[in-house]
């Protein structure tokens, strides 16, 4: 039993790797909220450590597709007091339950905590009262396949809050009263939000602060909106990819730039986005000092007339004349783009040293793994392979037709869900004279329960 301490699974694809913590203070520091999970039902999985000359074997609780999973329940214990009461959790007696996020309300009266079903078709957003555990429901979250986890409500002074959802295939910000009726949607459109940073009060309005894909798909900008969801400005100005981090007050921001070709460049902003300093111009001329290649980027369609996002990088010395080998970097899985219009770091360096040795190297992001919205990762959903393959081929088909790719030499490499797409592709296709297949899921019954 764990008493807010994860458990593999849990950290593994729920609260994010490495993260083991289970117990969530209350901002005014009277309470603790933590999970108990009980893993008595899971079932042993046996590893041999290899790194010791005398072999051992050392065991986990590790549940498999179709093996229980840690029953869990949400404790809530006062500082002073040290005996936990439990949040009510009745409702759920005959539905073996996921409780996948915890957070608390401004004032430190209520914890708020998110449910979802074992096959994560919806998710519940929760409040226990923190002297009762007595627990409601503010609403239920459904899509048209699975129900991704989008982080805490951003709560506002008057006890309304901010929410994150993919109900329309799109993330978007939508407001919510304090008792979880729908106020409005505060953003729309064909693009996603991809993070909410908050919100703050200028003389009576009130903005909220975003980033997201509404200028590129391939990237991202910081933007911000009124809570009534008008006036939106985009705060980012160059292309490529922006991280913002604003202080607590919102009144500046601190961001970090790079594109395909520019290493990472700091700058602090104010709220509206105009320039404060360039903390880090981080001027390195990379192109030339070390014979890099430049990226392209292209747009290959699907046969069904979907635009793949797609990258390729040629020899620096590259002859039109010639016909050039290729190596396809895929991960393939849903929502996971590897065309970014950002520095790429070592995978990226890796590629250039490929084109320095006569290779094309190609990466194409078949359409659920695109980025472009949940909506477009639903088709995936209990048919793992067969859609991405597709989308790969008509990729292949469209490089073949160029005069500079000799198409008897494709290569494709992957790792973990590109793993599984080699080994995929390897068995499934003719398109390919080699594939590098790295920490592959070559048997889905051998994975875990919750992804």
């Amino acid at each position: 039993v764990r008493n807010g301490l994860l458990d593999w699974v849990y950290q593994e694809e729920i609260y994010g790797r490495g993260t083991f913590r289970g117990y969530w203070w209350s901002p005014d520091s009277s309470h603790v909220a933590f999970l108990q999970l009980n893993e008595q039902s899971v079932h042993e999985f046996a590893i041999t450590d290899h790194f010791q000359s005398r072999l051992s074997t050392e065991t986990l609780y590790y549940p498999k597709a179709g093996d229980q999973n840690p029953t869990v329940k949400l404790g809530i214990v006062q500082v002073s007091e040290g005996t936990p009461i439990w949040a009510d959790t009745e409702e759920y007696k005959t539905t073996p339950i996921l409780i996948v996020n915890v957070d608390w309300t401004i004032d430190s009266r209520r914890v708020v905590y998110q449910v979802q079903d074992r096959e994560q078709t919806w998710l519940d957003l929760n409040l226990s009262d923190v002297k009762s555990g007595k627990s409601i429901t503010l609403f239920r979250e459904t899509t048209e396949a699975w129900v991704n986890v989008n982080g805490a409500a951003t709560w506002l002074d008057n006890g309304e809050f901010l929410w994150l959802s993919e109900r329309s295939g799109w993330k978007h910000i939508y407001h919510y009263a304090a008792d979880g009726s729908l106020i409005r949607q505060i953003t729309n459109g064909s693009w996603e939000v991809r993070i909410l940073h908050g919100v703050s009060v200028t003389e009576g309005v009130t903005w909220v602060y975003f980033s997201g894909t509404e200028r590129s798909h391939i990237g991202n900008d910081v933007y911000r909106i009124k809570i009534d969801g008008d006036n939106l400005a985009r705060l980012s100005a160059t292309t490529g990819t922006h991280q913002a981090n604003f202080n607590p007050s919102f009144t500046h921001y601190i961001d970090i730039w790079s594109d395909i070709s520019t290493p990472p460049q700091t700058r602090l902003h104010r709220s509206d986005g105009t320039e404060v300093r360039v903390v880090d111009a981080n001027q390195v001329k990379l192109l030339l000092e070390y014979r890099l290649s430049k990226s392209e980027f292209m747009k290959v369609k699907t046969r069904d007339g979907f635009v793949m996002e797609a990258l390729m990088i040629k020899p620096p010395d590259f002859d039109q004349a010639k016909k050039y080998p290729v190596y396809q970097h895929t991960y393939a899985g849903p929502h996971a783009p590897q065309v970014r219009n950002a520095w790429g770091g070592t995978r990226f360096m890796y590629h250039q040293m490929l084109a320095q040795r006569g290779i094309i190297i190609w990466i194409c992001d078949n359409r659920t793994a695109s980025g472009k919205g949940a909506i477009s990762t639903w088709p995936v959903y209990r048919n793992f392979g067969e859609l991405e393959l597709r989308d790969i081929e008509d990729a292949i088909g469209w490089l073949k037709q160029q005069p500079y790719i000799d198409g008897s030499r494709i290569g494709i490499s992957g790792w973990s869900y590109g793993g599984y797409m080699v080994n995929y592709a390897l068995t499934h296709s003719k398109n390919f004279t080699m594939g590098i297949s790295g920490g592959s899921i070559t048997d889905w019954l051998n994975y875990d329960t919750i992804y």
